[in-house]
Formats: C-alpha cells, sequence, structure tokens
C-alpha cells in the first residue's frame, strides 16, 4: 500500500483540473452551446475517461492511486490541449445568470446539508449501511492498488481517501470518503440541473425548474444518500405522484 503525500493530492487536483478545462475548451459546435450544462458534462467526461484507463493499467498490473491517476489526467488534458491548438479554435459558451443562481444554490444547500449531518468533524453518521460497503472497496482499491468488478465510483472516493491520507490517521480515512461523498451528491444534483437545462427558458419554465430540482434532490440523492437506496427511490415515486 501506497501512503499518498501532500505533493500528489496536489498533482492530483491540478491535473483532474486541467483536463477537465480542456476538455470544456474543446470545440464540440460551430454555434455556442450552454457554458453550464458543459462545465457539469466536461467534469463527468474527464473521470469516466480516467476511470477507463484506471481499469487497462490495472489489468497491466499497474498500480492504480492518486499518482497514477493525476498522470492518466495529465496525459489526457496534454493530448486534449494538443488536439485544441491543431484545430486552432475553442468552443464558445453562453452563460446567464440563472446558471450561477443555480450553482450558488445547490451548492449552499448540499453544503449546509452535509455539515447538519456529519458536523465539520466528518463524524460518520449513515443510516444506511450501503455507506459502509462502498467505504469498505474504496478502501481496497486504496490497499491493493488495483479496481475490480463495479469500480467507477469507488475508484473516486478512493481518491478522495489518498488526498486526506497525509492529514489523517488510518482509523480516519473513512473522513475521505464522507467528503467523496458529499461531493458527488452535489455533482449528481448539478448533473440533473444540467440535464433540464435546456427546457428552462422562460421566466415560468425556469421557476418551475428550479422546483423539480429540488423535488428530484430530497426524492432520490438525498434519501438515499443518507438512508438509503430503497428508500429514496420509493420517496422520489411519491414526490413525481404529487407532482402530477
Amino acid at each position: 500500500m501506497l501512503h499518498a503525500s501532500i505533493l500528489g493530492a496536489v498533482l492530483y487536483l491540478a491535473a483532474i483540473t486541467a483536463c477537465t478545462v480542456m476538455v470544456y475548451r474543446y470545440r464540440k459546435s460551430c454555434q455556442p452551446m450552454s457554458g453550464f450544462v458543459w462545465a457539469v458534462l466536461s467534469f463527468l467526461a474527464t473521470i469516466c475517461m480516467g476511470s477507463i484507463l484506471a481499469g487497462v493499467i490495472s489489468l497491466l498490473h499497474i498500480p492504480v492511486n492518486i499518482y497514477t491517476m493525476a498522470v492518466i489526467y495529465a496525459l489526457l488534458a496534454g493530448i486534449t490541449a494538443f488536439l485544441i491548438r491543431r484545430e486552432g479554435m475553442v468552443q464558445e459558451y453562453e452563460w446567464e445568470k440563472f446558471d450561477f443562481i443555480v450553482i450558488a444554490a445547490v451548492t449552499v444547500g448540499v453544503a449546509a446539508i452535509c455539515i447538519k449531518i456529519f458536523s465539520p468533524q466528518l463524524l460518520y453518521c449513515y443510516y444506511n449501511s450501503d455507506a459502509g460497503l462502498h467505504l469498505k472497496e474504496a478502501t481496497a482499491i486504496v490497499r491493493s492498488q488495483k479496481v475490480t468488478n463495479m469500480y467507477f465510483l469507488h475508484l473516486q472516493n478512493a481518491m478522495f481517501i489518498e488526498m486526506v491520507q497525509p492529514f489523517v490517521r488510518i482509523a480516519d480515512w473513512y473522513k475521505g470518503y464522507i467528503l467523496g461523498d458529499c461531493f458527488f451528491l452535489w455533482v449528481e444534483t448539478l448533473f440533473f440541473a444540467a440535464f433540464i437545462r435546456r427546457y428552462a427558458r422562460t421566466t415560468a419554465s425556469k421557476v418551475f425548474a428550479a422546483l423539480l430540482l429540488f423535488c428530484y434532490f430530497l426524492g432520490y440523492p438525498f434519501f438515499s444518500f443518507y438512508y438509503s437506496f430503497e428508500i429514496g427511490r420509493a420517496s422520489c415515486r411519491e414526490r413525481v405522484w404529487y407532482l402530477v
């Protein structure tokens, strides 16, 4: 097992950020596109590419850890930057005030809920048993330096665990998992907002989109995050029924 360092965490964050920015800048259309939608999709595309390549290097018996993932994202960023330079053009985007309001509201809401549940000390306070299984799978990647089975989200959580390693004891690795869980609760909520963004054009449709986003958040991500998958799924059905 390789113990990560502060330098490793910095390199990983710099590499994944650079890759996300390059994917965002890469030209996808001749027409201006939604900056908010593609900010979310660019990050998701980045971690998808990184996860696929993590599976490849794991098959080649190359350790999967924060350092090798930093190299992967740096290479992807470099390749994308080369393609952008070769084409000589970058994608143009449009941002609206509504986009920033959604990002701010989701960020504040998720942060407040996570602090309320876990406290600033990031105490382990889940009601569901899924969290224990996911923590086990994430720490298995950290310890074995390889990925197996359905590893996509476990890999992302493992990277969060490795990023906090320099700051906590082994017994407190779960704090990295909690940070990862909270972060992807935020990402999942923003993804749904990006998914329905194209339909939010008028004032009335934007208000309805905000309401739908709020109901979606309470229906599936939050309840499955805090309680359990089954309760979250049932709650989602109930809120859709009420909307209809």
